[in-house]
Formats: C-alpha cells, structure tokens, sequence
C-alpha cells in the first residue's frame, strides 16, 4: 500500500512513506548531502521536502 506525503506538493508525491523515512535516516547515519542519498532511494527532493517543517 502506498501512502501520500503531503498534499501541498512534494516533488514526487507518489513516494512511498518507509522509503522516504528510510532515506531520511540513511542521510543522517552517514553524513551525506541531500543530493547524494542513494540513488534507490526516492529522489531527495522529496526526501528534502519532507524533512523540513
């Protein structure tokens, strides 16, 4: 099952939540820039819009 973000307009608003939540941790374990979280990942436009309130 696959759940919206935010309805205002993320980026890519089709992203799975766990994947989103998954490549916020993997960015704060490992230090990297937003624009090198993994490429398996949802892209960090998302994943960037998401983390900021």
């Amino acid at each position: 099952m696959r759940r919206r973000l935010r309805v205002d307009g993320p980026p890519h608003p089709e992203s799975a939540l766990r994947a989103v939540v998954n490549a916020i941790f993997y960015q704060k374990r490992t230090g990297c820039q937003w624009r090198h979280v993994r490429h398996d990942r949802p892209a960090w436009p998302t994943v960037f819009y998401c983390f900021t309130p």
